[in-house]
């Protein structure tokens, strides 16, 4: 156990150094102290692995000497299979590398590091860890069919949850959206093996219209760990005059997983083909700065984004170019939860000093809140909660608050 415990506690500082090494905007992974090339982590691998998994990941680059080569190395040793050459000149390219795992590595943290040269020989790294484990834990956590699938704001989720596991228990926890509920915690207990785990969440208003994601883990005495998700839905006892949007996805430029046009008054989201005819219902647009490397909202009207959004349905055809106004809001998260009226959405765009704007020109990062007036002269806000792939390809997503 202690010998677990070290190992487990090298990964978790192996980890820290990758995340580190990201740029707060960019999330670019910088390794040297001058790097040519900043990588930019596509995706979410596990921190611990079984012998017979087959890791892939992937990262997206941008170099400022070109990029030339690219291979994974592990224990020094290059990966047969993973180099990747580039075409001379190349700035900009994606990399993805697979490794299955071998039983004789149980026990052992591997270290992957991605390995990037440039066209003038100089060598940039980014590192990933993972823990090999024996074997999959045999632990089985049931929640009961019974568990609402919605509930009123206010309201309290209980229900008991049946937990075996052939080796001893070590632990139970719940996390809420990723943060541990340490109330919730538990370590002791009568059967070494089983367990009726009671869980009981209290609704707050500032839950009303979002779906609760809860995920409740499973520890063994060997450090085996198995998880099991659980969402409820929570609503408003009182219909508001505003409508909210949670989880809306929106793509750059050139996403293939969503449209870079948003609709405020509804939340869908457009591709870009076929957007001429919906372009009187288009209030916000979404584009990546290769530039600065950096997600922005514009209003479709901006004339700058008319060389980026050409065929399919290039926007200077458009009937419509909707003037939206933007301004960042200086508010916390919490506060943004808070909102439940159409009178506090506009009090805040209308009382930020912040300059009103058709483009912005801060680049979007997690917590960013910006306000809106569309061209109804309806006022909104949205908070960007996470983004993926800092590329033109990539996306945001975002909840959003708009008077109906």
């Amino acid at each position: 156990m202690k010998l677990l415990k070290y190992k487990l506690g090298i990964l978790l500082c192996l980890t820290a150094i990758f995340f580190i090494a990201c740029d707060s905007d960019d999330e670019n992974i910088q390794q040297n102290p001058k790097p040519t090339i900043k990588f930019t982590k596509v995706g979410n691998e596990p921190v611990i692995a079984y012998p017979g998994t087959e890791l892939s990941f992937s990262v997206e680059m941008a170099g400022t000497a070109g990029i030339k080569r690219v291979v994974t190395m592990l224990d020094s040793q290059e990966i047969p299979g993973s180099a990747k050459e580039y075409p001379e000149n190349t700035d900009k390219g994606s990399y993805s590398v697979s490794y299955t795992i071998k039983s004789e590595e149980v026990g052992k943290t591997l270290n992957f590091v991605i390995q990037a040269t440039d066209n003038e020989e100089k060598k940039s790294t980014a590192e990933y860890a993972v823990y090999i484990q024996a074997a999959k834990p045999e632990i089985e956590i049931r929640i009961p069919d019974t568990a609402p699938e919605t509930v009123t704001a206010g309201e309290v989720v209980a229900f008991d949850i049946e937990i075996t596991s052939a080796t001893t228990l070590r632990s139970i926890k719940t996390y809420l959206e990723g943060l541990e509920i340490t109330d919730l915690a538990k370590e002791t207990f009568e059967n070494p093996n089983s367990d009726t785990y009671v869980f009981s969440y209290i609704t707050t208003d500032l839950n009303a219209g979002q779906n609760l994601s809860f995920t409740f883990e499973v520890m063994d005495a060997n450090g085996g760990i198995v998880r099991s998700e659980y969402s409820v839905e929570v609503t408003r006892a009182v219909e508001l005059d505003i409508n909210e949007f949670y989880t809306l996805k929106i793509g750059a430029q050139i996403s293939t997983d969503a449209g870079p046009f948003l609709n405020t008054t509804n939340g869908e989201i457009y591709v870009r083909e076929g957007a001429a005819a919906k372009s009187a219902n288009i209030d916000i647009t979404l584009f990546y700065s290769n530039g600065s490397y950096g997600y922005y909202f514009v209003s479709p009207s901006d004339a700058s984004i008319e060389a980026i959004f050409k065929a399919p349905d290039a926007i200077t055809t458009w009937e419509h170019r909707n003037s939206t106004k933007l301004k960042v809001i200086q508010i916390t998260p919490d506060e943004f939860l808070a909102i439940n009226s159409a009178e506090m959405i506009q009090n805040l765009y209308t009382n930020s000093s912040e300059a009103e704007v058709e483009k912005l020109t801060d680049k979007l990062g997690v917590g960013s809140i910006i306000g809106f007036k569309t061209v109804a002269d309806k006022y909104g806000i949205m908070i960007v909660r996470s983004f993926a792939s800092g590329s033109s390809k990539g996306n945001v997503t975002i909840d959003m608050k708009v008077e109906k």
